[in-house]
């Protein structure tokens, strides 16, 4: 027998879908169809009312996908205060994040923090160390990190928001 599901951050490039959903299934049938590339599943429930109670899913939508926004996870006053669901919160705060930090990068449409080679994570480095090439496509100036960490790909929805700012150089 199905239950009902709400699920967030459904984590597709180009998905047409709203990033968090209702979904009545099993647990297993979310894992085939949704292949893992979703960010968090809620427990079952036997009825849409226990869902929506339970994870706080309020009458509003969110106004950048049209997802489901469910108020008992983090950052309840900023969902509320900006109606976003927590995957569209999360790249509106990477947008803030980017606007003037030469540190944020956009490479493929992918998003990227250059980290300095010498930073207080405690010995960890993004990709283990790698070195990679980075060129600006503004200035043209090319620059070594290897300590290169990847911050999500935008959905379909943010993709305008995010557009390349450096390319990788292959050797």
């Amino acid at each position: 027998m199905g239950k009902y599901y709400f699920i967030i951050g459904l984590n597709q490039r180009n998905s047409k879908r709203p990033e968090s959903f209702v979904y009545y299934g099993t647990y297993k049938s979310i894992r085939l169809l949704y292949k893992n590339k979703v960010t968090r599943i809620s427990r079952g429930f036997d009825s849409l009312e226990k869902l929506y109670k339970e994870q706080q899913i309020p009458e509003w939508r969110c106004t950048k996908c049209g997802g489901l926004v469910g108020l008992h996870y983090y950052n309840k006053e900023q969902l509320i205060e900006h109606k976003l669901c927590q995957t569209c919160l999360f790249f509106f705060e990477q947008k803030k994040a980017h606007s003037n930090n030469p540190k944020k990068i956009v490479v493929e449409g992918d998003l990227y923090t250059m980290s300095s080679s010498d930073n207080d994570s405690g010995g960890f480095k993004g990709y283990g160390g790698r070195t990679f090439k980075i060129r600006c496509l503004k200035t043209g100036k090319i620059t070594e990190c290897n300590n290169l960490w990847h911050q999500g790909t935008p959905p379909e929805i943010w993709k305008d928001e995010f557009p390349n700012t450096h390319e990788f150089i292959n050797d």
